[in-house]
C-alpha cells in the first residue's frame, strides 16, 4: 500500500503531473487564466516535504533509538 508518511516522492510526482495538467489546460484555454493555477504544484511540493520533515514515522523512530 502507497504510504504518504513514508515516500514524500509521491506528492512530488504528483506536483509534476499537475503542472503539466495546468500547463495544457492554460495553453487550450487561455482565457481561463488565473495566477493560482501556478501555485498548485507549488503547494504539493512544500506539502510532501512538510510533511516528511513534520511526521516521523515508525521506521524513524525505530532508527533514533537504534
Amino acid at each position: 500500500m502507497l504510504n504518504v508518511f513514508e515516500q514524500s516522492w509521491t506528492l512530488l510526482i504528483s506536483a509534476i503531473v499537475t503542472l503539466l495538467i495546468v500547463l495544457m489546460v492554460r495553453k487550450a484555454f487561455p482565457e481561463k487564466w488565473h495566477w493560482w493555477q501556478l501555485a498548485l504544484p507549488a503547494l504539493l511540493i512544500a506539502a510532501g516535504f512538510g510533511l516528511d520533515y513534520l511526521v516521523q514515522t515508525d521506521t524513524e523512530k525505530i532508527n533514533a533509538v537504534i
